[in-house]
């Protein structure tokens, strides 16, 4: 898919596949400082972005072993999402079987908003759908050692 770049400003637009066979996600990448990091590294960011809020909400869901999150996220991440998928499980046992969050509903994602902050930190707001209900989840990826890892996730 082609990359439009906004005259006069740090910000691009592009359309790329998450998987092989999802249709392509609509993003928005700005950069502070253009110099931070270069099209395609903001690009494998923000789909590396994609892969974590798809997996970390199933995993919440309790559809996913939450051993896939292992070297995507520090382990305090992995730590709130099961929170999460025990409070979800609770509301399941009570009665709530229309739940958002209802484990056959499919998760769709839509569109990407991240943002270059500076070199070893990349911030993204990711909306995904599940079944009918929107949703978002925000992902901070920053480099550890040689690696980028998520130190910091929000559902909502």
């Amino acid at each position: 898919m082609a990359v439009v770049r906004f005259r006069g400003s740090n910000a691009f637009r592009t359309k790329r596949r998450v998987e092989k066979n999802s249709p392509p996600v609509r993003m928005q990448i700005t950069q502070c400082d253009p110099r931070d990091r270069n099209q395609n590294e903001c690009i494998w960011l923000a789909v590396r972005c994609c892969h974590i809020a798809f997996r970390a909400t199933d995993v919440a869901r309790g559809r996913l072993d939450p051993r896939v999150l292992d070297a995507l996220v520090c382990s305090q991440i992995i730590d709130q999402v099961l929170n999460l998928c025990r409070l979800l499980k609770g509301e399941e046992e009570k009665g709530m079987t229309e739940h958002p969050y209802a484990k056959n509903l499919p998760i769709r994602i839509v569109g990407l908003h991240g943002m270059v902050l500076h070199p070893d930190c990349f911030d993204a707001c990711v909306s995904l759908v599940i079944g009918t209900q929107p949703h978002t989840v925000n992902v901070v990826l920053r480099i550890i050692g040689s690696r980028w890892i998520c130190t910091y996730l929000q559902m909502g």
